[in-house]
């Protein structure tokens, strides 16, 4: 799967932030037990690792809600020193523009959202994978199993249907 973000010109300080003083957070719904937010919390150690920053450098928020208490999250992290936030619930993404437009000097990061744009903030961004991708393989698989259960005899082909809940 391949992130898109074509459209979105990086912004980037004169001066930029050596690697050892970067500090990174991250706000997410949930946490590790739950696949979603798992696999940003990968994403966010893989990072890490590429970039060879230390677990101290990394400051990670779980189980914050779709409310107010996303923007104190966010604010929590900012007052903390972080030079990059990133929050990946799309109900986050209100209390994330606010915390952005009282901390011009931090990057934030929203994962599915859609109002960085418009926002007129420099440092307001959204990210998403390119998720046609991904429907599209679970389009085959669907496919694929539908004519495993029919050489099975499970169904037949009449009964044969593939129905589709898009998010």
């Amino acid at each position: 799967m391949t992130v898109s973000m074509t459209s979105v010109a990086p912004v980037y300080a004169a001066d930029g932030v050596a690697k050892e003083d970067l500090k990174i957070g991250a706000i997410y719904i949930g946490d590790e037990n739950e696949g979603y937010t798992a696999a940003h919390m990968a994403g966010i150690d893989e990072m890490a690792a590429n970039l060879g920053l230390s677990d101290d450098q990394i400051i990670e928020k779980t189980t914050i809600p779709e409310d107010e208490k996303a923007y104190d999250a966010a604010v929590d992290l900012a007052e903390q020193g972080c030079d990059i936030i990133f929050a990946t619930s799309f109900g986050h993404e209100t209390y994330i523009l606010q915390a952005a437009q009282e901390y011009p000097d931090i990057q934030f990061c929203h994962a599915t959202g859609f109002k960085a744009a418009g926002s007129g903030l420099a440092n307001m961004h959204n990210y998403f994978d390119a998720i046609y991708e991904a429907r599209y393989v679970s389009g085959v698989v669907a496919g694929m199993k539908l004519n495993e259960m029919i050489e099975n005899g499970t169904i037949t082909a009449d009964q044969a249907k593939i129905g589709y809940v898009g998010a």
